[in-house]
């Protein structure tokens, strides 16, 4: 099958990309978006439900029948929302808003035809947990969709993609240290490199951290605006609630200040609690104002950093690279920082839209060969990067083989899953990307794992998954 829709779920959104063929790749965008943003607003007159980045400010205002925090919502099924006059799991919103419509939609655009039911490989932010997941798998599965589970976040996928298409620096032994912020959450993640190979403990889960995950300059100025407004109405009730609120003035406020490149302050007008919508302030601001605070939460960034590596890889052990992945990482205050705790050819930052470019690596991997492992030790994947890039041509040279790792949701997890396939009939065996003057074939191997133990055959002979 050489054509695949893969989707990423976040807290606040859904990234969804269709592979067509092996090089055409067709992001689903709405009229204004790259992404599919879950925040709702239903419309009970007219009966009319949407969806869309715009509802997200009015949610955080507290206004009626607008829906947010999607993600942490429906995993009881305590909210309901009325949908025609009928309490409706909130979940419902995904159908009821066109979120499904459009996804299928734009596939069946892209692929030229007409599929009453669509393959899909799925993957999560760290920060949804695995209840959740399970549960969002299942719905769409209810709504014609075959959704794949992968184990490979995106932290596997932007070293492999850095690999690929940037530099081969970070694949020096030590470790790899990810910090991945799509969202307020901070998630870090530890990848080893151990005698030019790349170490996946399967055990390891990404170490989280609330609020962490901002643009230490927006959180700066956003602060003091609230903290300034509250000491005249001691009105604030919810913090993250009131930052979600003036997000988008933030960059506004922070382009002011820029312009004015000097020491006079910049005037808000008429800020408000939304606790206390009918009581406004003016607030007088200075870049010293923001500087000064803006340094302070990037030094606690580094101190996280620093405590993750003192608790998860050792003071004296080797970084081999930080790698960034988040429009809150890319300034110049947490660069310069963090320059000075490794080296700048080892350090990696990325937009949010780079997900798009580390999801498109998952068209052209093969997933046929993993199964995951039933024992209960602790156990790692091993991937190899000698095996991966040739500079002779793929025709010349046979034995450049690749292979990645995928799980599924499994019986033995959270049980069957309608519909289910194998990774054959979803993903087929064989394909091939060049980059270059590199060439990859990435083949299966069927004799790798017995798929039916997911155990290693008896011959126990020891086998690298090569990356």
């Amino acid at each position: 099958m050489s054509d695949k829709l893969i989707l990423f779920f976040n807290r606040e959104y859904i990234a969804a990309l269709i592979s067509v063929g092996e090089t055409n790749k067709y992001i689903i965008r709405t009229d204004v978006d790259d992404l599919i943003w879950l925040y709702f607003f239903n419309d009970p007159h007219q009966n009319i439900i949407s969806f869309g980045y715009d509802n997200k400010r009015h949610y955080h205002n507290n206004e009626y029948n607008y829906y947010g925090g999607f993600i942490d919502k429906i995993e009881s099924d305590i909210e309901t929302v009325a949908i025609r006059g009928i309490e409706r799991p909130l979940i419902d919103l995904l159908a009821e808003s066109g979120v499904l419509k459009l996804i299928k939609d734009k596939y069946n655009e892209h692929v030229g035809d007409n599929h009453s039911i669509i393959r899909a490989l799925i993957i999560f932010s760290p920060s949804i947990n695995d209840s959740i997941r399970f549960k969002i798998i299942k719905y769409f599965n209810a709504n014609n969709f075959v959704l794949k589970y992968s184990l490979l976040g995106l932290s596997q996928l932007a070293c492999c993609f850095y690999f690929i298409h940037k530099s081969r620096f970070i694949f020096e032994s030590g470790t790899i240290v990810v910090m991945e912020a799509f969202s307020s959450l901070l998630s870090i993640h530890k990848i080893d490199i151990i005698d030019n190979k790349v170490v996946l403990d399967e055990d390891f889960l990404p170490i989280n951290f609330p609020e962490k995950g901002v643009d230490p300059r927006k959180k700066s100025i956003i602060k003091f605006v609230i903290t300034e407004v509250n000491k005249a109405t001691n009105s604030l009730y919810n913090f993250e609630r009131e930052f979600s609120r003036f997000e988008e003035s933030a960059d506004k406020w922070l382009k002011r200040i820029d312009d004015l490149n000097d020491k006079r302050p910049i005037l808000i007008k008429g800020v408000s609690l939304s606790s206390a919508p009918n009581i406004r302030r003016d607030i007088y601001v200075t870049k010293n104002d923001i500087d000064v605070d803006t340094g302070c939460y990037v030094n606690e960034l580094a101190d996280i950093y620093n405590t993750f590596r003192q608790d998860y890889i050792g003071k004296y052990d080797n970084v081999a690279a930080i790698v960034m992945i988040g429009d809150c990482f890319v300034n110049d205050y947490i660069r310069k920082k963090f320059e000075t705790i490794i080296s700048k050819n080892k350090l990696k930052i990325a937009r949010n839209n780079c997900i798009y470019d580390f999801l498109s690596l998952l068209s052209i991997l093969d997933l046929n060969r993993f199964t995951k492992s039933k024992d209960k030790k602790k156990s790692t994947k091993i991937l190899s990067d000698e095996e991966l890039f040739n500079k002779k041509s793929v025709s010349n040279d046979k034995d450049c083989v690749c292979n990645t790792v995928v799980d599924e949701i499994n019986s033995s997890i959270h049980g069957p899953l309608d519909n289910h396939l194998s990774d054959e009939e979803l993903f087929g065996t064989n394909y091939v990307v060049s980059d270059q003057n590199q060439s990859i074939i990435i083949l299966s191997d069927e004799n790798l794992f017995d798929k039916k133990s997911g155990s290693h055959k008896k011959n126990n002979k020891k086998h690298d998954l090569f990356f």
